[in-house]
Order: structure tokens, then sequence, then C-alpha cells
């Protein structure tokens, strides 16, 4: 397979994991055409993102701090989006396409990291690939938009996806990463799914402490 191919595999990939927790994250009652232009300029925000970090994450992940806020933030998004029990509400605090924008580009730094490796200093590849799986970006974020209102597995797939990265990224410190390879019978990926796994308990638990108030007299 040419290194293009490649390429261009790892961005489509990229692409749709953007596009699956952009639609998640999109506050519902939104009309079409708000829809459309949130998701249109959050595309371009990321594309963007992504050219400016593949070159220097490398360098961000070595800096504990970024790695650990980046942690922080990946559960708590996942934990969030498992505890809300209510139609997700519009954010005044932030422009929404500020907030999707950077939700999104911190859920999929692994993905960014992936992609770094396969750029391998082909910017003009690089370049190419990010714009032509951009419209991709858009219809599956702007599909699930949609759906997210009436199909309930969506919701918990997206926290599901930013637990396993949150997992992956710690599972890559340079310290825990060690001491996994100390272990003789405890293979990464078994810590990284009970990781992801406490991470979605919380979440469920702190959903059922919601809907138990909720409903109390």
């Amino acid at each position: 397979m040419s290194s293009t191919l490649q390429l261009f595999l790892v961005s489509l990939i990229t692409s749709i994991d953007n596009a699956l927790l952009a639609g998640i994250l999109l506050p519902t009652g939104f009309m079409p055409q708000e829809r459309r232009n949130a998701l249109i300029q959050t595309g371009i925000l990321l594309s963007l993102w992504q050219i400016a970090m593949v070159s220097s994450i490398d360098y961000l992940l070595q800096a504990v701090v970024f790695r650990f806020l980046a942690i922080l933030l990946l559960s708590w998004m996942s934990i969030q989006t498992l505890s809300r029990i209510s139609a997700r509400r519009p954010w005044y605090s932030i422009p929404t396409t500020l907030k999707i924008f950077s939700f999104t580009a911190i859920g999929n730094l692994d993905n960014i990291l992936w992609l770094g490796m396969m750029t391998k200093g082909n910017r003009i590849g690089l370049l190419f690939t990010t714009a032509i799986t951009l419209p991709i970006f858009f219809l599956v974020a702007y599909f699930l938009s949609q759906q997210a209102e009436k199909q309930q597995w969506i919701l918990p797939l997206g926290a599901g996806m930013m637990a396993w990265a949150a997992a992956a990224l710690c599972m890559e410190t340079p310290v825990i990463h060690a001491w996994i390879l100390s272990l003789d019978d405890a293979p990464q990926t078994t810590l990284q799914s009970l990781m992801t796994a406490a991470i979605l308990s919380i979440g469920l638990g702190l959903r059922f402490f919601f809907q138990k108030r909720q409903n109390a007299p």
C-alpha cells in the first residue's frame, strides 16, 4: 500500500472520528441552517488544527502538563456526556462552534498523533487528504446530530470513544508505560479497557444519581 493511500485512510478515519464527536456535541434545538453553519465552521477549524498539530503533537505530548490536562478533559467529557439526562442545552458562555471545536480537537488527540506518524513530512499529501475528507466530516456529523435525539446508543458511543482516548493517553505516559512493560501477564489493552470501564462507570453512576434526584418528590 502506498504511503499516500495510507495517509488518506488515516486522515479519513480521523475525519470520521471528528464527525462522531462533533455530531454528538452539537446542541439540540438548532434549525437546519444553524446546524449546517456550525458544522461547516467547526470542520474548517478542525482542518486547520489538524494541519498545524500534526507537526507538533509529538512535542506537546512529551509535556506532562499538556498530557495530564488532555486526559482530565477527555475523562470529564466522557462522564459529562453519559451523566446528562435532559436534552442538550445551548451554550451561552462560549460560542457553540468554538466549544464543539475545542472538545473535538482534544477528544481526537490520539488520532492526530497517529496521523502525524503517517505523514512523514508529506505536507502536500496532508493538505490534500485533509481537504478531500472535509465533506465527509460534514455529512457524518450532520447525520449524527440529527440522529442523536432519536438514537439513544449514539451518546454512549461518543462517551466510550472519549474514555478510550483518555485511557490511551494515560497508558502512553512514560511512567505508566514503563510500569506496564514490567508486568508479565497484564497486557496494555486489558488495563486500557479497565480504565475506560472505570470512567464510563462514573458517568453512569452520576446519571443514575441525577435521575433519582430529579424523580424525588
